[in-house]
């Protein structure tokens, strides 16, 4: 785990080179007004309190409020469609790979549209499933709903910054 220290000026290096990417905002000083963090998790979890950690980091060190926005399930969306200019970023994570995964039919695609500059945090991941099922790891649970198709699915859910892959193997 790195410290609070190195995890600023980390995340200081990742927000410059946002901003040096981006052109219309370089012709003058930058930032010049707020800064829009997007984020799709839910206000209160760990993401959105290490966000904030940050966002006041930056924002002492900018002169400019870099302002925290939860946006669940339009983060992505919405700083897609936001003018390239440095002024609105997006902490994706998770839970952004699996609505997409979910949801195909939206036309935010979170791997082509946009590009990852530094990684922020590290969150860890943990599949659960009912103790009725009769699997032990993940290769048995793949086996399982292989043999039983029919109505067989592995089912995403993200809810606020746990995200769970629940396994519906029943037919149900």
């Amino acid at each position: 785990m790195i410290g609070r220290s190195r995890a600023a000026l980390f995340g200081l290096a990742c927000f410059i080179g946002i901003a040096a990417g981006a052109t219309s905002c370089c012709a003058g000083a930058y930032p010049d007004h707020r800064v829009r963090w997007l984020i799709g998790t839910a206000p209160g979890g760990p993401v959105d309190r290490a966000t904030r950690i940050m966002a006041q980091y930056l924002s002492d060190r900018l002169g400019q409020a870099v302002v925290v926005e939860n946006r669940a399930d339009a983060a992505a969306a919405e700083a897609i469609a936001a003018p390239p200019d440095g002024y609105t970023l997006l902490l994706s994570g998770p839970e952004d790979a699996f609505r997409a995964a979910r949801d195909r039919s939206t036309s935010v695609d979170i791997v082509s549209d946009t590009v990852p500059v530094a990684g922020f945090m590290q969150v860890a991941l943990v599949l659960v499933m009912s103790s009725a099922l009769p699997v032990k790891n993940l290769r048995e649970l793949l086996n399982f709903c292989k043999a039983n198709r029919a109505g067989s699915r592995l089912r995403p859910r993200a809810t606020t910054t746990r995200c769970r892959c629940r396994p519906s193997c029943s037919g149900r």
